[in-house]
């Protein structure tokens, strides 16, 4: 047990003539709830966060993380303790910053952690084409250096520091469009550094690098404590849901079995995808003997300068269903991209979204989704906590805030329209790319309001060369279930994606040279779903889609997830053996 008088001492600071024994004013937040008390014993257990308070300034000293800081704030300075594991935010009415202790490079050498998940889309350095990338990703996104980008190492003794300053331009709807970027780090550590992303209504140039000077970082003994977990998150059913659609999301959460789907093709609007979906889709039903209860598509905001909405003539044709009849429910996933998350140093939707250029479009999709009427089970932007989509971080200016604002925007928008008959499912991938904590995924958590499902996704791409076993389902879903509690126990979840592969040719080796190694991975997930007595992370999946989709590399199959109807027999035959367990449920 310690408390702040074993060390006050140690985090005066000078340069703003803060003084822990002299200031008055001053609290504590223990585990998420603020003391007017600092007169507490912490224990090893416990997530701290002092904060003293000056006429303009605070000091604020992270126990857990090792850190003292001093912020510049009028009365008005706030914590965001919500997932203290990951990140910290420290709110005023002029900025937020966002601080994250990052140790978790597994290269070699920092550089390339550095330009590839870092300022891959900032700097000109660490672009892989260089100030030609870094251009085209400013200019497609009306972007803008406030000041150039450099190394500092002055401002911290023993320290280096990456600063970047960046302007949303056409900011009139965007309230903190002034961006300052700090990357803190001992010279010649390689896994260790400190992160500082602050949004601001003004440039704050001087200010921030005020705040750099004013870190402190020290380890133990004077670290002590355990950073934390959101609690339990409450699962709230929205008033304003269609009485059909609460009636679904009710039998969803209640039932024992899971719904099962596979995708195959997305819908178009013009309907020229339908007898492709049917026919693929028939051929596996009739192999399978059994007929799918979940109907998967995606759509993107456009495909370059074609906006895409809702195809609300296929989706009844191919799907419409409530849950309690013989048709599918269909899973719509929307990502926010019009390059197929492609070309992301090009343009992503996520700024304009921001400054309100969607907001017809998002009307119009309302319009659509309203037609439909039946349950929509909702996916937006799935695996943001990633790096190859248009609206993950590393494309949003290393801030998982944008992709919040921009998905309860539309959110609010579709709500606003009358969309009484969605269930929306927040989806991250399984493990975060880049391996960071500003990037994880409660980083990019939207209000509960717009979340009844969590969406689970982590493949087994199974593309070994030496007859290694591929992780089982068992080992990557329970993994899952523990990560996710306890915030999410008392939400369903739903495997929106998934698939074990069976063996690319990239980077080398046959194609289908591990399909029996397929077939054992679905049979061994069939006996999990299909026991008696299931365990815990079992019980809380309530429906799965195989993403019967290949992923390529230079137009050579890189991941085999496909089922050949012939190739892949075994594995068919293991999903017809486990899927008879359910046709009677």
């Amino acid at each position: 047990m310690t408390n702040i008088n074993d060390f006050k001492t140690l985090f005066d600071d000078e340069t703003n003539k803060i003084y822990l024994d002299k200031v008055k004013d001053s609290y504590l937040y223990l585990n998420g709830k603020k003391l007017e008390s600092i007169d507490v014993d912490i224990s090893d257990s416990d997530d701290a966060y002092y904060v003293f308070n000056n006429k303009k300034m605070a000091r604020v000293i992270s126990l857990a993380n090792g850190y003292a800081i001093t912020l510049p704030h009028k009365n008005d300075l706030k914590l965001d303790l919500f997932a203290t594991l990951y990140r910290v935010r420290y709110m005023t009415n002029n900025y937020i910053l966002t601080l994250t202790m990052e140790h978790s490079n597994t290269y070699d050498n920092f550089k390339v952690y550095h330009d590839e998940w870092i300022m891959r889309y900032l700097t000109a350095t660490s672009a892989p084409n260089g100030q030609k990338d870094v251009d085209t990703y400013f200019q497609s996104n009306k972007l803008g250096y406030i000041k150039e980008p450099r190394y500092d190492y002055s401002l911290l003794k023993d320290y280096e520091v990456e600063l970047v300053y960046v302007e949303i331009k056409e900011h009139e709807n965007i309230t903190f469009p002034y961006y300052h970027i700090a990357i803190i780090k001992e010279k010649e550590n390689i896994k260790n550094f400190t992160m500082m992303v602050m949004k601001a209504k003004k440039a704050m140039c001087n200010e921030f690098e005020n705040m750099i000077s004013s870190l402190y970082l020290f380890e133990k003994p004077y670290k002590v404590g355990t950073l934390r977990k959101p609690d339990k998150f409450d699962l709230k059913v929205p008033e304003y849901l269609s009485d059909e659609t609460k009636k679904y999301y009710e039998k969803l959460r209640n039932q024992n079995y899971i719904d099962w789907g596979i995708f195959n093709y997305s819908m178009q609007n013009d309907g020229s995808s339908d007898e492709k979906i049917l026919e693929k889709t028939t051929h596996y039903e009739n192999d399978m003997d059994y007929h799918f209860n979940i109907m998967p598509t995606y759509t993107h905001t456009g495909h370059f300068d074609n906006y895409k909405s809702f195809p609300t003539k296929t989706a009844l044709k191919l799907a419409g269903g409530n849950g309690f009849d013989d048709l599918p429910v269909l899973q719509f996933t929307l990502q926010f991209t019009t390059s197929n998350n492609e070309g992301l140093h090009g343009y992503t939707p996520m700024f304009d979204i921001l400054r309100g250029k969607y907001d017809e479009y998002f009307k119009i999709l309302a319009k659509d989704i309203k037609a439909y009427k039946k349950p929509i089970l909702f996916r937006v932007n799935n695996e943001m906590n990633s790096d190859w989509v248009s609206y993950c971080g590393q494309v949003t200016l290393l801030d998982p805030d944008i992709f919040v604002m921009t998905y309860e925007r539309m959110a609010n928008i579709l709500k606003n329209e009358g969309c009484d008959n969605l269930l929306y499912i927040f989806n991250p991938t399984g493990k975060t790319y880049p391996f960071c904590s500003w990037g994880e995924d409660l980083c990019y958590l939207p209000s509960l309001e717009f979340v009844q499902i969590l969406g689970l996704t982590y493949y087994e791409y199974n593309n070994y060369l030496n007859n290694e076993k591929p992780k089982s389902f068992h080992e990557l879903y329970s993994y899952l279930y523990e990560k996710n509690s306890p915030m999410w126990v008392e939400y369903p979840a739903i495997i929106s994606e998934f698939a074990c592969g069976a063996g690319g040719v990239f980077p080398e080796g046959e194609l289908y040279r591990n399909s029996d190694s397929q077939a054992k991975w679905v049979k061994d997930m069939f006996k999990l779903f299909n026991n008696k007595d299931k365990e815990e992370f079992i019980k809380q999946i309530k429906g799965a889609i195989w993403f019967n989709a290949n992923d390529y590399y230079n137009y050579d199959i890189k991941n085999l997830l496909v089922l050949d109807f012939k190739k892949n027999a075994k594995t068919i035959k293991e999903f017809k053996n486990g899927l008879k367990v359910r046709k009677k449920q």
